[in-house]
């Protein structure tokens, strides 16, 4: 979505200069306190309730003559405290991946989503060229230790006259990491991309996402006590980042060793997509134990390809494991065989 300073200023009755405004979006007949935030120094907005996000049109540059293929932009978050990333949406994109087009992509590169927590967003914000679009995306959400999320990431699954997908982050992603609770094992993968990291949960093994290259204090401490593998990207900026997040760990007295993927330009999702039964060397699997969520997801997903009664059936199992472990027990003890037997 596309906002002028105009359309923004508009949606203050009041007439009063004040950074929060009522979204367009979700707060189209007003409310009773307004939820979107604008930077009119910076020119950004950003929705605490919806969770839009992007650049007004006063600030977007004028298109250029084009002079080959567009590269394409990337959001530079400000400086400072990162920006809430509000829980209804978070529990929205989560609620919605299961069966959704970024949950087809997911499995289609041999990972399921849900286990890392990822999210789908039919509409979240990309910056093409000089240009803001709303497409579908499969978002990854980093954490800090605390559990809360401090930055969403957002992977464009329709990318405009490309092959490759465009994405974006919101947020500061320096405060956290991706599957931050795999912090609280005694050994840990760290890796570059969150794809990379899914991929190996995938596989049973502990690891984290970094959404780049570069750690801060607050993480080398987290590691400090554990046993860390180093497995970023192997390219020589991945090596020599690999390198010297080696020596600040054994620095601090961690036990440190890298593993990188055995060739040149690639990362472990590369190996894993290519070779789905590749054993990583040296550290051992983590037998993954199914959770509601897993089995609300493979519900949704069966949604999809359902009709009649089976569908009836499916959306009551649904909404009972959306209620708790107790009503979810008692629902398929009544139900489960007959849904069996429909399926």
């Amino acid at each position: 979505m596309s906002l002028s300073l105009a359309e923004v200023e508009a949606r203050n009755p009041a007439g009063a200069r004040r950074k929060r405004f009522f979204c367009p979006r979700c707060q189209a007949n007003g409310g009773r306190t307004p939820d979107l935030s604008v930077d009119q120094e910076r020119g950004l907005y950003h929705c605490f309730k919806c969770g839009i996000s992007g650049l007004l049109l006063e600030f977007q540059r004028r298109p250029e003559p084009s002079r080959g293929r567009k590269t394409r932009g990337r959001y530079v978050p400000p400086e400072g405290p990162p920006p809430e990333i509000p829980d209804e949406y978070v529990a929205g994109c989560r609620r919605d991946f299961p069966g959704s087009p970024a949950d087809d992509y997911e499995r289609s590169r041999g990972i399921d989503g849900v286990k890392t927590g990822m999210g789908f967003d039919p509409s979240y914000p990309f910056l093409i060229g000089d240009e803001w679009v709303n497409e579908p995306a499969v978002v990854f959400f980093f954490q800090d230790l605390e559990g809360r999320v401090v930055a969403k990431q957002g992977r464009m699954l329709r990318a405009a006259g490309s092959e490759d997908t465009a994405k974006i982050t919101f947020g500061k992603i320096s405060h956290g990491v991706f599957n931050v609770h795999v912090l609280s094992g005694e050994e840990v993968i760290v890796c570059e991309g969150p794809n990379t990291a899914a991929a190996l949960v995938e596989r049973g093994y502990p690891a984290i996402a970094l959404g780049g290259k570069t750690t801060q204090d607050w993480l080398i401490e987290a590691l400090a006590e554990r046993r860390v593998w180093i497995g970023l990207d192997n390219d020589e900026p991945g090596r020599k980042a690999a390198t010297e997040l080696l020596e600040v760990l054994r620095s601090v007295g961690c036990e440190a060793e890298l593993l990188l993927p055995p060739e040149e330009g690639q990362d472990w999702n590369d190996v894993l997509r290519e070779n789905p039964s590749f054993r990583v060397p040296w550290v051992c699997p983590i037998p993954y134990e199914p959770t509601l969520e897993d089995v609300r997801a493979q519900c949704r997903r069966m949604l999809r390809h359902t009709s009649g009664e089976a569908r009836d059936m499916l959306a009551e199992w649904e909404f009972a494991l959306e209620s708790g472990f107790k009503p979810a027990r008692a629902w398929w003890r009544r139900y489960g065989k007959r849904l069996r037997t429909l399926l």
